[in-house]
C-alpha cells in the first residue's frame, strides 16, 4: 500500500496540472483559436468582428497576456487582408499589425519576412482611402526604428513623401521620422544607393523651407544622414546638392538660428553638412564662396553683423565648443589643401585624415580646390579679412585642445596658400611674429611643427620684413635652442624621435633663413637686437645703482628717463627683449622696501617719466611710458608663468571640465596592519574592517571628511551607547590614512590624494590623470593615531584613564 501512494501522488498532481493549465491558459488559447477562424472565414462580418476584438486586445495587452498569441500565424492573415476590397479591412488590418509591434518589437521581423513592407508601401503609394494611407504610414514609421532597409528596398522614402502635403502636420512629422530612420540606416549599414534616394532630394530640400521647426529639424536629420553616407562620391553628393541645398542651409545658418529656435544639435548637422561637401567638391566650395558664405561664417563666428575692419579687437560669440570645432573645420575645409609633407602635422591638429585624392595627384598636378583659388585669388583675400583675426582670437581665448588645434590648420593652410603680397597685406597690423613665438613655447609637438612650417613660409616669401620681427619677439631664439634634440626636449617635453623631426626642421630653418644673414659664423648672439644689448647695458647700470646707491648730489633720473624713452620710442620693446635684458631685477634693486631713500627713488622714477614727450610711443598709441612698462611687465609674467592646464580627453571647455569633478570616486577603505612595535597596534586592532564595502566620494571632498565618516564605522566592534565622558579626538588625529604608500594630508582634496599617490607611483614628474580614474576602485588603508598608552592632545582626560572608567561601569 505504501508503494502505491507515490503513483496516486503523481497522478493527482498531474490532473492539478492540467486543471490549472485550463483555468489560466486554456480560455486565452481558445480565445486566439477563435479570432484566427474569425479572420480565415473570409465573411466581411465575422473578419471585422475579429479585426476589431484583435486591435483592442493588442491596444492593451502585455506581454503576459500574450503569451497565447502566435504571431507566425497572425501575420500571414493580417498582410492578406492588407490586399482586401473592404475599407475597413484594411484598416483594421494595418492598425493591428500597428498595434502588434508597438506591443512585441520582436514582431517586425517577421512582418519583414512575410511580405508585409511591399503591401504597406503600395497604401501610400496609390491613395485610394486616407484613413488606410495614414495607418499605413504609422506602421510604416514603427518598423522603420528596427527594419529601416526592407522599407528602402521597397521605395519607403518616395511613398511616404508622395503625398506629404495631403496629411496633417502629425501625420506629417511622422513621415519624416520615417524617412529620417531610413537615412540614417544608410550611414550605419552602408548599404544603399543615391538612386532610391533621388526622387526624394526635392521634396526634402523644399521642407527645409517651412515654418514648422520639427519638419525643418527633420529635414536637416535626413541631409545631414545622406551627407554622411554618401561622403565618398562627389558624384553623389552632386545629386543631393542639385535641387538647391546649399542656399538653404546658408540660409539657415545666417537667418534662423535665433528667430527659428533651431536647436544647438541640428544647427551643428547644418555646419557639418557643409563641411562634408567642401571636403570632397571643389565646385561646393566655389559655389559657398559666390554665395557669401564668408559672411556667415563671420556673423556666426562673431556673433554680430558688424565687420572686423577698422576694430583693434573682436569679440568670439559663445557657443559650445563642440558646435564652435565643427564651424572651424568648415573654416579649415573651403581652404585649399595642403601637400602631403606639409599637410601631416595640421590634418593632426585638425583630426581630419589625409585626403585619398591628394596621396595620388602627381607634383605638377594641382588639385581641384587649388585651381580655383588659383584662378580667383580675391578669395584667399575674401576669407583673411573676414576671418583670420577670428581665427587668432579663438585660439586665444579657447581652452578646448580641438577647438585650438583647428583654428591653427586654417591659420596654417591660410598663410602657406597667400602669396608675398597678399601676406604683407593681412598680416601688416597684427602682432603675428608674437603669436609665433606664443607657439613655439607651447609644449606641445604639432604645434611646434606649425610654427616652425609658419616661419619657413614668411621666411621664403618675406624676409625683410619678417626677419626682424621674428628676431625682436625670440622665434629666431627658440629656433636656435630646437637645433638639438636635447633642446627639443626640454622645451616640448616629447620623445627622442619627435624631437628629431623637430631638429631637423629647425636645423634646416636655421640653415636657409638664418645662416646666410650672419656677419660671422658665431651664433651666440644671434638673438641679440639693437634695443637687447642698449638694455642690457642700462639694466647692469640700474642695477648698480640699486645696489651700491647714488653718490651725494646725483640721482638716477637721466637714467630710468633713457630706460623709458627706449620703451616707448620707434617700434619699442618686446617682450622677449625685455625679458633677457635684466631689467625687471634691476627695477626690484632700485625700489627696494629696504632702502632708506625709497621715496626719493620713487620721485626720480616720477620725474623721469614725466620727460618722455607725448608725442613718442606711436606703436602703442601714445601711451604713457607707465602703461608700457606695465603691459611688458604682465606680457613677461603671462610667458614665465607656464600655467600647463591637462584637460579630460573628452572635455573641450571650462564647464565640462567642471561637470568632471562632479563624478564621484570609488574609495575602498581597508584596515593597514601595524608595523612591528607601533604603539597603535593594539588600538587599531579594534577598528573595523571597511573593505567589503566600496564608498563613493565626491573629488572635491577632503580626506578629512573620509576620516569623520570611516571613524564613525570601525571605531568600535561592539555597538555600544556613547559614553558622556568619552573624548572628543580634534579631526584628522583620529587615523591615519594612505593611498600606495602615501601619507594622505588631512586637508587635501581626494582629487589631490589620487594625482599624488599615482604620481608618486609611477615616478613621473608630469602624471596625467585620464579617465580610468574613475573606473577603478582606489585604496585607502587606515590605522589609528589615538594611543592607549599616550593622552590625547589638549584634553583633560586621557585615553587610558577613559577606557579604565569605561571598564568600571561594565564590572559595576
Amino acid at each position: 500500500m505504501e508503494e502505491e501512494h507515490p503513483a496516486a501522488l503523481q497522478g493527482i498532481l498531474r490532473k492539478l496540472s492540467a486543471g490549472l493549465d485550463n483555468i489560466i491558459a486554456g480560455s486565452g488559447f481558445s480565445r486566439m483559436r477563435n479570432l484566427l477562424s474569425d479572420l480565415k472565414s473570409g465573411d466581411p462580418g465575422l473578419v471585422v468582428g475579429g479585426l476589431s476584438e484583435l486591435c483592442n486586445l493588442l491596444s492593451m495587452g502585455t506581454d503576459e497576456s500574450l503569451l497565447s498569441f502566435s504571431v507566425e500565424q497572425f501575420v500571414p492573415v493580417l498582410v492578406e487582408l492588407l490586399g482586401h476590397d473592404n475599407p475597413n479591412i484594411m484598416l483594421l488590418a494595418a492598425r493591428s499589425l500597428t498595434n502588434l509591434i508597438e506591443v512585441l518589437p520582436g514582431s517586425g521581423e517577421v512582418l519583414v519576412q512575410r511580405g508585409a513592407v511591399p503591401v504597406l508601401t503600395s497604401k501610400l503609394l496609390c491613395i485610394e482611402y486616407m484613413d488606410v494611407a495614414e495607418q499605413a504610414l504609422e506602421c510604416l514609421e514603427r518598423l522603420s526604428r528596427e527594419h529601416a532597409a526592407p522599407i528602402l528596398q521597397s521605395g519607403g522614402l518616395s511613398a511616404a513623401l508622395a503625398f506629404l502635403d495631403f496629411f496633417s502636420t502629425g501625420l506629417q512629422c511622422v513621415a519624416l521620422n520615417l524617412v529620417a530612420n531610413v537615412c540614417h540606416c544608410m550611414v550605419s549599414s552602408g548599404a544603399g544607393s543615391v538612386d532610391l534616394v533621388a526622387d526624394t532630394v526635392p521634396t526634402l530640400t523644399n521642407l527645409l523651407a517651412y515654418q514648422d521647426n520639427r519638419l525643418v529639424d527633420s529635414a536637416i536629420s535626413c541631409f545631414h544622414s545622406l551627407s554622411k553616407a554618401f561622403k565618398k562620391s562627389e558624384r553623389e553628393l552632386a545629386i543631393l546638392t542639385e535641387h538647391g541645398l546649399l542656399a538653404r542651409v546658408l540660409e539657415l545658418l545666417a537667418h534662423r538660428e535665433n528667430a527659428s529656435g533651431t536647436r544647438p544639435a541640428n544647427f551643428t548637422m547644418l555646419v557639418q553638412i557643409l563641411a562634408i561637401h567642401c571636403h570632397h567638391s571643389a565646385r561646393t566650395v566655389h559655389t559657398l564662396l559666390d554665395s557669401g558664405i564668408m559672411d556667415t561664417l563671420h556673423n556666426v563666428l562673431s556673433g554680430d553683423d558688424s565687420s572686423t575692419e577698422g576694430q583693434s579687437s573682436v569679440t568670439i560669440a559663445t557657443r559650445p565648443a563642440e558646435q564652435l570645432a565643427e564651424i572651424l573645420l568648415l573654416c579649415y575645409q573651403l581652404l585649399p589643401p595642403l601637400p602631403h609633407a606639409l599637410g601631416r602635422f595640421i590634418w593632426s591638429l585638425t583630426s581630419e585624415p589625409e585626403p585619398d585624392h591628394l596621396l595620388m595627384l602627381g607634383e605638377e598636378e594641382m588639385p581641384a580646390k587649388t585651381l580655383v583659388f588659383h584662378q580667383h585669388p580675391e578669395l584667399l583675400l575674401t576669407y583673411g579679412d573676414k576671418l583670420f583675426g577670428l581665427l587668432l582670437q579663438v585660439y586665444a581665448e579657447s581652452m578646448g585642445l580641438r577647438v585650438r588645434h583647428r583654428s591653427l590648420g586654417c591659420i596654417s593652410a591660410l598663410i602657406y596658400h597667400m602669396t608675398a603680397p597678399m601676406l604683407h597685406s593681412l598680416l601688416e597690423n597684427k602682432p603675428f611674429s608674437g603669436f609665433l613665438s606664443d607657439l613655439l613655447v607651447s609644449r606641445e609637438f604639432d604645434i611646434g611643427m606649425a610654427a616652425l612650417q609658419m616661419c619657413s613660409v614668411l621666411m621664403d616669401r618675406l624676409p625683410v620684413v619678417f626677419q626682424h620681427s621674428l628676431l625682436r619677439e625670440g622665434v629666431i631664439h627658440s629656433i636656435h635652442r630646437m637645433r638639438t634634440i636635447q633642446g627639443a626636449q626640454e622645451m616640448f617635453g616629447c620623445d627622442h624621435d619627435q624631437a628629431g623631426m623637430l631638429s631637423e626642421c629647425a636645423s634646416q630653418f636655421w640653415s636657409t633663413h638664418v645662416l646666410p644673414s650672419l656677419p660671422t659664423t658665431n651664433s651666440e648672439n644671434v638673438s641679440k637686437t639693437i634695443n637687447l644689448s642698449k638694455l642690457l647695458t642700462l639694466a647692469e647700470q640700474l642695477l648698480e645703482f640699486g645696489v651700491l646707491g647714488s653718490k651725494p648730489g646725483s640721482d638716477a633720473t637721466s637714467l630710468l628717463s633713457e630706460i623709458l624713452l627706449l620703451l616707448v620710442s620707434g617700434d619699442g620693446v618686446s617682450v622677449f627683449e625685455f625679458q633677457g635684458s635684466g631689467l625687471t631685477p634691476a627695477l626690484l634693486s632700485y625700489l627696494d622696501p629696504m632702502h632708506q631713500d625709497l621715496c626719493s627713488r620713487i620721485e626720480c622714477l616720477l620725474q623721469s617719466a614725466l620727460l618722455i614727450p607725448t608725442e613718442l610711443g606711436s606703436h602703442e598709441g601714445n601711451a604713457s611710458p607707465f602703461c608700457v612698462l606695465v603691459k611688458l611687465l604682465s606680457g613677461s609674467v603671462s610667458k614665465t608663468e607656464q600655467f600647463h592646464v591637462m584637460l579630460h580627453s573628452s572635455v573641450t571647455n571650462l564647464g565640462m571640465g567642471l561637470k568632471v569633478l562632479t563624478q564621484p570616486f570609488k574609495l575602498c577603505l581597508k584596515r593597514d596592519k601595524p608595523a612591528a612595535g607601533n604603539n597603535s597596534s593594539s588600538s587599531s586592532g579594534a577598528l573595523q574592517d571597511y573593505s567589503s564595502n566600496v564608498v563613493l566620494i565626491e573629488p572635491l571632498a577632503t580626506v578629512t571628511a573620509v576620516e569623520e565618516f570611516l571613524w564613525s564605522k570601525v571605531r568600535e566592534l561592539e555597538h555600544e551607547e556613547p559614553d558622556e565622558d568619552q573624548p572628543s579626538v580634534p579631526r584628522g588625529e583620529r587615523l591615519s590614512l594612505r593611498m600606495n604608500g602615501v601619507l594622505l594630508n588631512h586637508k587635501s582634496t581626494i582629487f589631490q590624494a589620487i594625482y599624488e599617490s599615482g604620481q608618486a607611483q609611477d615616478d613621473a614628474e608630469e602624471y596625467k590623470i585620464s579617465s580610468k580614474v574613475w573606473e577603478q576602485v582606489h585604496v585607502i588603508t587606515y590605522l589609528s593615531l589615538i594611543h592607549i598608552s599616550e593622552p590625547t592632545r589638549l584634553l583633560s582626560i586621557s585615553y587610558a584613564v577613559f577606557c579604565l572608567k569605561k571598564k568600571k561601569k561594565k564590572m559595576k
